[in-house]
């Protein structure tokens, strides 16, 4: 019977600790607005903070902020400014400098201020050998003298049949 004792202290023990489970368990199943909701998945996060890189018009805002999208997707409203080559181009930005835009695609349909959206990717820095590796053109050197060290974007989308006026 000496055994008794220490038999009921390890089940009183053993009950708390259950207890403090099954309590730890409900309350972080409790109504948080700080987390991810249930249910929620890995794409929809993903999806949500796509959604935080800019869509709109190339203006003075996006110029000023343009590094801090390095890297990410944008989507650029504006007019064309003038054709640099069959894979690229530049925006017009009203009060700001012209933006580069190169594609693997041809742009050939393009014309100077027509109206365009561009989704591609940020880059602060143009380096002709590099951009023509990830376009997978050759293009010609004279043309893109302008452009070393300058921002530009990579685009993976044009759409050329949007109209860039606001109602």
């Amino acid at each position: 019977m000496m055994h008794l004792p220490a038999t009921r202290t390890i089940r009183a023990s053993a009950a708390g600790a259950a207890a403090a489970v099954m309590l730890l368990g409900v309350s972080a199943c409790g109504d948080s607005t700080s987390g991810a909701e249930l249910g929620t998945t890995v794409q929809e996060v993903q999806h949500e903070d796509a959604d935080a890189a800019y869509d709109g018009d190339y203006d003075a805002a996006f110029y000023r902020e343009m590094g801090s999208y390095a890297g990410q997707e944008v989507t650029l409203s504006a007019d064309v400014n003038r054709i640099v080559s069959d894979h690229a181009f530049t925006l017009a930005g009203g009060d700001v400098e012209e933006l580069l835009v190169v594609s693997a695609d041809r742009t050939a349909q393009l014309q100077p201020d027509s109206p365009v959206k561009v989704t591609g990717t940020v880059h602060t820095a143009f380096d002709l050998p590099a951009v023509e590796d990830q376009v997978g053109a050759d293009l010609d050197d004279q043309s893109f003298d302008e452009w070393g060290q300058e921002p530009y974007v990579e685009a993976t989308d044009i759409d050329s049949s949007t109209d860039t006026e606001k109602p």
